[in-house]
């Protein structure tokens, strides 16, 4: 699993980080991010119809870069003593923390973020079919990111079904399919997710074009440590349509497929499978 990203990172842990914030911040300063990364490992993983009548398999690696809207960057809280409204930075957002000052003389701080303009995600894939027309797929990844976020891990598994042939012609592929993640980074921030979407498109023996629409639902939630106990943080549940459309060409045995997502977020997809 790889991030990149365009500033250096804190020199802080984010589980400190989180530690010193109240709820309504922690929430404010995760959000994005759990909704951007989700985002990135639930698209571009479907690069070739299912074959009905015979069994193969495909092992590739599957490459997804989202776009961070600037809008992503900060969230707006009410500060700690309510007599102004706050504009902060996300955990994707400026690298500058923000201080706050209240009548009384009181100081808060607030950290920044990490600047990101793209999240690159890569996770290899194996998918196994067809039986009864269902194939199935597993990816998994554990990437150290250094300090600030750690470790990262992803497991991802998904079945897709072959709706058959249409009755208008024998090269319109149409499935549907299942995904689950679970996405983990220290022991801070854990997010299970599910995703449903119908692809259609027409394939040859060479070339695979398709489009797909479908609904993405997560819910993630923080561990923070509290004094001598730990205490657990829901993130507001995400639910988002999933549109995009893509290209698969087949070179012998190996399949270079390009997608292109356009909600909930913009994405671009590449993957490279060799199909056995």
């Amino acid at each position: 699993m790889i991030i990149a990203c365009s500033a250096s990172s804190a020199q802080s842990s984010l589980s400190s980080l989180l530690s010193e914030l109240d709820d309504v911040y922690a929430i404010g300063y995760m959000q994005d991010f759990s909704e951007t990364f989700v985002t990135g490992f639930h698209t571009a993983q479907y690069s070739w119809p299912i074959k009905e009548d015979d069994f193969y398999f495909q092992l590739g690696l599957d490459l997804n870069r989202v776009t961070v809207p600037r809008e992503s960057w900060r969230f707006r809280a009410n500060a700690p003593d309510g007599q102004a409204e706050l504009d902060l930075p996300t955990l994707l957002g400026d690298n500058e923390p923000v201080s706050y000052q209240d009548d009384e003389g009181r100081s808060y701080d607030f950290p920044g973020g990490l600047a990101l303009d793209n999240v690159l995600i890569a996770s290899p894939q194996l998918r196994i079919g067809s039986l009864l027309g269902i194939d199935v797929g597993v990816r998994y990844a554990n990437y150290d990111y250094g300090q600030l976020l750690g470790d990262i891990k992803v497991l991802g598994l998904n079945a897709r079904y072959s709706l058959g042939e249409s009755s208008i012609s024998e090269r319109l592929a149409m499935s549907i399919s299942y995904d689950y993640s679970r996405i983990q980074t220290l022991d801070v921030y854990e997010s299970v997710n599910h995703s449903v979407r119908l692809l259609a498109g027409y394939r040859s023996d060479v070339i695979f074009i398709h489009a797909h629409g479908g609904f993405l639902l997560s819910q993630g939630e923080l561990s923070l440590s509290r004094a001598d106990s730990i205490s657990i943080v829901n993130l507001n549940r995400y639910t988002s349509p999933l549109v995009g459309a893509g290209l698969g060409v087949k070179v012998w045995k190996i399949v270079i497929h390009g997608e292109y997502t356009i909600v909930p977020l913009s994405s671009i997809g590449l993957s490279i499978n060799l199909h056995l």
